[in-house]
């Protein structure tokens, strides 16, 4: 149950993730790099393989039995603010559960230096990055 549990997890925030993807490297031409997705060929791969790190990241590690509002679906919104370097030097997660909120910040806090924000020539910026993620609980 656990297992479809997360798997139903992965294919919501995914389906959610690919929904904006297109749209936002269109308006922005900023994109969203992992150290391990970095040799994909071309940044929309690369864009898409860092959310889904994150996402698998946090669902791996995620203690759901200490949610006690079961709610049927759960609205996240990350936003990552990069130096000059393109390093991650602050981020915010927004949702309405506070023990949600503090449990992604323990997960992710261990993974930001692996991240980047880089242009279209693979360069890094600074600047800032978020995006959307919907997580459904299934009873």
């Amino acid at each position: 149950m656990r297992k479809f549990f997360k798997i139903t997890l992965l294919l919501i925030s995914q389906l959610v993730f690919s929904q904006v993807d297109t749209e936002h490297a269109k308006e922005t031409g900023k994109y969203f790099v992992y150290k391990d997705c970095k040799d994909l060929l071309n940044n929309w791969g690369n864009n898409s393989c860092s959310k889904r790190k994150i996402t698998t990241y946090i669902f791996k590690y995620f203690d759901w039995e200490q949610i006690e509002n079961k709610e049927l679906e759960y609205n996240i919104w990350f936003k990552f603010y990069f130096d000059e370097d393109g390093l991650v030097s602050n981020y915010e997660i927004q949702t309405d559960e506070e023990i949600i909120k503090s449990q992604i910040i323990k997960i992710l806090d261990s993974m930001l230096s692996d991240f980047k924000l880089i242009n279209a020539n693979s360069e890094p910026i600074s600047g800032h990055f978020g995006f959307p993620c919907r997580v459904s609980l299934t009873k």
